[in-house]
C-alpha cells in the first residue's frame, strides 16, 4: 500500500506539489490520496471476487451440462454468497478517517488494515485457484468449496471488526 501511495505522490502535477507546501494542506492531501487508494483497492478486491463468482458459475454450468447434478449439490448459494461478499467489499468502511471525522484511525491501526487487505487478496487468489480446479479429480468437492466461500465471508467480516476495534479501543 505504501508503494502505491509513493507512486501516486510521484505522479502529482506541479500545482499539487506547490499545494503540499501550504501549512496543513499536505497532511490533508495525503489523507485524500490514501482514501482514494483504499477505494481503488477495495474495487480491485471486489472485482477479483466477482471474477471468482463468474468462474464458479461457468463451472456449475459445465458440470450440470454433463448431467452431474450430484457434483454441484450444495453450491446453489455459493454464487450468491460471492456476489454478496463483493458488494460488502465495495461498500466497506475505507479504514482511513477523514479530516473532520470525530474518531480517528491511527497509522498503526491503518497499517494493520492494509496488512489485512493484502492477506485477504491472497485468500481470494487461493479461492480462485480452488474454483478453477473444481470439477477436476484433484480439485475440491462442492462441500469443501462451499466451506471456502463461507470462510472468505467470515474473513472479510474480521476487517470490519478490526476497524471497529481501531475506532473504539475501549470497547
Amino acid at each position: 500500500m505504501d508503494d502505491q501511495l509513493n507512486r501516486a505522490q510521484d505522479g502529482r502535477n506541479w500545482v499539487e506539489k506547490i499545494a503540499d507546501r501550504l501549512p496543513g494542506f499536505s497532511g490533508y492531501q495525503n489523507r485524500e490520496t490514501r482514501r482514494e487508494i483504499d477505494r481503488t483497492w477495495r474495487g480491485h478486491l471486489a472485482r477479483r471476487v466477482d471474477d471468482v463468482r463468474q468462474t464458479l458459475s461457468g463451472k456449475i454450468r459445465e458440470i450440470s451440462g454433463k448431467g452431474d447434478l450430484d457434483g454441484i449439490a450444495g453450491l446453489d448459494g455459493a454464487g450468491k454468497a460471492l456476489d454478496g461478499l463483493a458488494n460488502r467489499i465495495r461498500t466497506a468502511d475505507s479504514g482511513y478517517s477523514g479530516f473532520f471525522d470525530a474518531v480517528k484511525v491511527g497509522i498503526k491501526e491503518l497499517e494493520a488494515v492494509y496488512r489485512f487487505d493484502l492477506d485477504f487478496d491472497d485468500s481470494v487468489a487461493a479461492l480462485a485457484r480452488s474454483v478453477e480446479s473444481f470439477g477436476s479429480a484433484a480439485g475440491p468437492d462442492a462441500a469443501q468449496l462451499r466451506h471456502e466461500v463461507e470462510a472468505a465471508q467470515i474473513r472479510w467480516k474480521q476487517r470490519a471488526d478490526l476497524l471497529d476495534l481501531a475506532m473504539n479501543p475501549g470497547g
